[in-house]
């Protein structure tokens, strides 16, 4: 039987259109990887000024003028280069600066020097944006850029670049959208959100070739709720929670101004299902954690009798896949290899 992991996480080419008129058929001219762009998973597309196409990736960004990409990725070693090649969208405002939202904060670009600054999330600083997570930049009546940022309603698109290395070998994998995120439809209830767990736990316990006894699942930030009522309502073999806290209530009181009105008014009692567990439990935690403060990850460890309770130093709430590299990955792997097997 093969093994599954269920992932509840709350979480092709660039095609140019020759436009025709009458009755002529649309044609489309694909370009990809073969023909000069970074990657073939395209995020965004904004065409400046100047007339540049600047085209978006999860391995840099592309200007194009036609005839020739020049790619834009990050180097660590370079403190002018972009902060992240993984970049999610790219805005000009009316003095023609051209801003990007990346993985880790937003850039504005330097034509006359060829470089970017960055603006990132600063741990503790209220005058730093709220996370580097940046999807979306607009500019108002007045002149001000708005910066939106992705940090707590993450989707499987957003997470595609960590999902194709985060699947332990020999373990298949499903990642599900509950209703309200990414393209699934509906708002995100309580009720709502569990039952789609529900269903996710009939589709695969349905299918002859999974076998129902070696389930795992896991939940990271909002999803470790849903991961812990999956956990205390089905037969699991492994829980693993990344960022979790320890109800909706304990985190509306802490900051409510960070949170989706429809938050306020759920439970989301991560202790009371903790202590309700009977699976093996992993939890993971970044010590600089601001959002759900590392001591609910810490009680939500002792409620449900963790086998570990992991922390990864200066790593903010969607810091920890990344700042935790190798030894992150690799205690996960192990986690669920040795109780899915």
């Amino acid at each position: 039987m093969f093994q599954r992991l269920i992932s509840i996480i709350v979480f092709s080419g660039v095609i140019f259109c020759n436009i025709t008129y009458a009755d002529e058929a649309l044609k489309f001219q694909n370009i990809s990887v073969e023909e000069g762009l970074s990657h073939s998973y395209v995020n965004s597309i904004l065409q400046d000024s100047k007339g540049y196409l600047w085209i978006n990736t999860f391995m840099g960004t592309n200007r194009y003028d036609g005839y020739n990409f020049v790619h834009y990725t990050h180097n660590p070693e370079d403190s002018s280069s972009i902060s992240s090649s993984t970049i999610y969208t790219a805005f000009e405002d009316r003095d023609s600066n051209l801003w990007f939202g990346t993985e880790k904060g937003l850039n504005r670009y330097v034509p006359d020097k060829n470089r970017f600054i960055s603006y990132e999330n600063i741990t503790g600083d209220t005058n730093s944006i709220s996370s580097n997570k940046v999807h979306s930049i607009i500019q108002d009546a007045q002149g001000r850029l708005w910066v939106g940022t992705y940090g707590n309603m993450e989707t499987i698109a957003g997470l595609a670049p960590v999902l194709r290395t985060f699947r332990p070998p020999a373990i298949g994998m499903l990642v599900l959208d509950y209703r309200g995120y990414g393209e699934s439809a509906g708002r995100p209830t309580e009720r709502g959100i569990y039952r789609d767990a529900d269903a996710a736990w009939a589709s695969l316990a349905a299918r002859p070739e999974i076998d129902s006894a070696r389930i795992g699942v896991y939940g990271r930030s909002i999803g470790s709720a849903v991961a812990l009522y999956f956990a205390t309502a089905h037969p699991v073999k492994a829980v693993v929670l990344e960022s979790p806290f320890t109800s909706g209530r304990a985190m509306a009181k802490q900051h409510y101004a960070l949170l989706p009105s429809s938050l306020v008014r759920l439970s989301l009692d991560n202790l009371a299902r903790a202590r309700a567990l009977s699976a093996p439990l992993l939890v993971i935690h970044g010590s600089a954690d601001w959002i759900a403060p590392i001591t609910m990850g810490r009680q939500v460890a002792e409620a449900g009798r963790a086998e570990e309770f992991m922390v990864i130093e200066g790593a903010g709430h969607n810091e920890t896949y990344e700042r935790g590299g190798d030894r992150y990955r690799e205690r996960v792997w192990r986690f669920l290899q040795e109780h899915l097997k």
